[in-house]
């Protein structure tokens, strides 16, 4: 047996130029990045927010942060702010930083090696919401309601400082009892708690509307520093994960809507109904459950549901057959008045998305379509 390994970060190169993508920023780019600064924030007449104690929960190994999160207690409800880098600051329209953020459209993780959509300089540094420093963003408010309904909303710019930057796997296991607090702050303790009952909320408010649930894991290589393989470890989503989603889901909504009622066009993620539907019904049936011959999300969901709690074990590849048959999501440009497919799996006929500018393009149009309404 041959002890030579393949190289795999080589392997991951050439397949990313083999499809079209930069992996390398083109010197146009690097020059402007290298020229970037950060803002002079006691000049800036956006509201100051980096007082509040916002914490971000992302991956273990997570560099570039999107979001940030900080919530109050209201008589009814929480309210509940999500702070969004705000990656358009640095990233200037039909600048050649931009031009090549176009032409990837995202950043693309292999495992081995990531690609960043943007440069580290910004995706890591300037424009990620790190630990201690003030960045700006910008921010969703929404005020969510007991029931998980979202009763007021609004979008703005304003600085930030992220307090403490966590991880899922941490929050998760204390959150679930398995782990001490990953923080000895009480009140940032009082904080994830409140949190997570608002997201408690809105995922159980959107699941009664249709929205399907799923469980999917990724096997993650674990790399040596010569790039061997040396084992796989399995990721799972855990009540961590799920907060964030939630709030990054409800945010998303709530962006969408803010356009429509600005009068301002949209980028919208789609996802349509599904065509295979009678491929759906008859998957359900091999499992003995009868699903309508008409495509309904509240039906399937409570199959999905279902099989999560009798067949736990084989949930998720029951996940991954059912995603597969929905069918892959798009963007859709939407003119205002215009109506539009919503997105079947979320339940949710209003959906951009907006979370995620450093490392998704769509989020970055978005951003700047958010700035030109407000202006």
């Amino acid at each position: 047996m041959s002890n030579v390994h393949p190289d795999l970060r080589k392997i991951a190169r050439h397949a990313m130029v083999a499809r079209g993508f930069l992996v390398d920023t083109p010197q146009e780019a690097r020059a402007e990045v290298a020229a970037e600064v950060e803002p002079s924030f006691e000049t800036m007449k956006v509201r100051d927010l980096s007082s509040w104690l916002w914490s971000s929960i992302d991956n273990d190994d997570s560099r570039d942060l999107d979001q940030i999160e900080y919530a109050v207690s209201e008589s009814g409800g929480t309210r509940v702010y999500v702070g969004i880098a705000d990656v358009d600051w640095y990233v200037h329209r039909q600048s050649m930083l931009d031009r090549a953020a176009e032409h990837n459209t995202t950043s693309v993780y292999t495992g081995v090696l990531t690609f960043p959509m943007l440069p580290e300089r910004l995706s890591t540094d300037l424009s990620s919401l790190n630990q201690s420093v003030k960045r700006l963003a910008m921010v969703v408010e929404m005020l969510v309601s007991d029931d998980g309904h979202v009763d007021e909303s609004s979008v703005y710019p304003a600085i930030v400082e992220n307090k403490a930057q966590l991880t899922y796997n941490a929050v998760g296991a204390w959150l679930e009892g398995k782990a001490d607090s990953p923080t000895r702050s009480k009140e940032l303790q009082d904080q994830l708690r409140l949190q997570n009952a608002a997201a408690g909320a809105l995922r159980k408010a959107r699941h009664e509307a249709g929205a399907l649930s799923f469980h999917t894991s990724e096997m993650n290589p674990i790399i040596s520093p010569e790039g061997v393989v040396l084992d796989l470890e399995a990721r799972h989503q855990n009540i961590a994960s799920y907060l964030i989603e939630d709030f990054m889901i409800a945010s998303n909504q709530v962006t969408a809507r803010f356009l429509d009622e600005k009068g301002f066009p949209s980028l919208r993620r789609v996802v349509k109904t599904p065509e295979r539907w009678d491929k759906i019904v008859s998957l359900a049936a091999t499992y003995g459950h009868s699903l309508p011959r008409i495509a309904d999300a509240k039906s399937l969901e409570e199959f999905l549901r279902a099989q999560r709690q009798t067949n736990s074990t084989h949930f998720a590849d029951l996940s991954l057959a059912v995603i597969k048959l929905l069918g892959r999501g798009e963007y859709l440009a939407k003119a205002p008045g215009e109506k539009t497919d919503g997105h079947f799996a979320l339940a949710a006929n209003a959906y951009s998305h907006s979370t995620a500018p450093n490392r998704r393009f769509p989020d970055l149009i978005t951003q700047r379509l958010l700035k030109a309404a407000l202006s």
